[in-house]
């Protein structure tokens, strides 16, 4: 999570009360990217590049969907695609090397805390990766059903 988020956010509600999150060590994210890969049937030396690709190819982007309105609620728009989502969930922020993990509950309720619209590409997935959503800059919202 980037530090002027979190300070951004504590500015106005007080210190040390954003959202519990953990930022994954560089091995841990280097595990996760390994086993998206393996959820995707890619091949192990694919970079982010594959993956991309691989995403934007088969995943759908969900029409009337706006991630900068004021009625975006991701819980519904979950439920709505009828993804399990298991209680901690993974944030990419970048190439699988910027991984954080929250609570699937807190990630919804601070959305807007969390995503920055025209700077944030964020993809979320929980542990089981059956699933992605990819929540775009503009904030057009791409879904995956893996496996």
């Amino acid at each position: 999570m980037d530090a002027f988020k979190i300070e951004n956010y504590e500015r106005e509600h007080g210190a040390g009360t954003f959202i519990p999150f953990r930022h994954l060590s560089e091995s841990e994210a280097d595990q996760v990217l390994h086993s998206f890969k393996e959820r995707l049937h890619l091949p192990v030396q694919s970079d982010y590049g594959d993956i991309s690709r691989f995403i934007f190819a088969n995943s759908f982007v969900m029409k009337d969907v706006d991630a900068e309105s004021e009625e975006f609620d991701l819980d519904s728009i979950v439920r709505q695609l009828r993804f399990d989502a298991a209680d901690l969930v993974y944030l990419n922020w970048y190439r699988f090397d910027k991984i954080d993990e929250l609570r699937f509950v807190d990630l919804c309720e601070k959305f807007d805390d969390i995503w920055y619209p025209s700077s944030d590409d964020l993809d979320v997935f929980d542990r089981n990766m059956n699933w992605l959503i990819s929540v775009e800059h503009s904030g057009s919202i791409r879904a995956l059903r893996i496996g």
